[in-house]
């Protein structure tokens, strides 16, 4: 573990997105325990953990791409996985909805359930909860804008954190 931690980002199994989530997921952390907090204080909060989700996402679906025998380039974008978003195939890199993260993933491993049950016992099915809570986050702030930004267009018009 000790030698995973240390390797160059790009050395990481997945080139360093669940890293990087553990980095946003631990700054949300010690806002949470710190007791002086600004007015909009669960904002920042809420983008970490919500940018944090977002990673992990994307680390499993690096992982299954890498697994299903792909190769991906550090230096090079392109050669990363695509995610369909709006019917469209689109870079790993331009989609930041969660939701539509989170079924890319359940289609790779249901395309996967195969070769995960010979490579691994983990047991991939999500919990109602699990869902739900994607569905939350995705209903509130589909494009990672809303707690980033004193107001955001999204379907309903402009919406503002005062509004919550």
């Amino acid at each position: 573990m000790i030698n995973y931690m240390l390797a160059p980002l790009d050395k990481h199994f997945d080139l360093g997105f669940g890293f990087t989530g553990n980095t946003f997921r631990g700054a949300a952390e010690s806002l949470v325990a710190k007791e002086d907090k600004s007015y909009f204080g669960d904002a920042p909060i809420s983008y970490l953990q919500r940018h944090a989700i977002e990673l992990y996402l994307k680390s499993a679906i690096i992982i299954l791409h890498l697994l299903n025998g792909n190769s991906i380039d550090a230096n090079d974008n392109k050669s990363f996985p695509k995610v369909i978003s709006n019917g469209k195939e689109k870079p790993i890199f331009n989609v930041h909805s969660i939701s539509e993260l989170f079924n890319h993933l359940c289609i790779e491993l249901n395309s996967m359930e195969a070769l995960l049950k010979e490579k691994s016992e983990i047991c991939w099915n999500f919990s109602k909860e699990f869902k739900s809570n994607i569905q939350i986050i995705e209903n509130n702030d589909p494009s990672s804008t809303f707690f980033r930004y004193p107001v955001t267009k999204e379907k309903g018009g402009c919406r503002s954190i005062c509004d919550l």
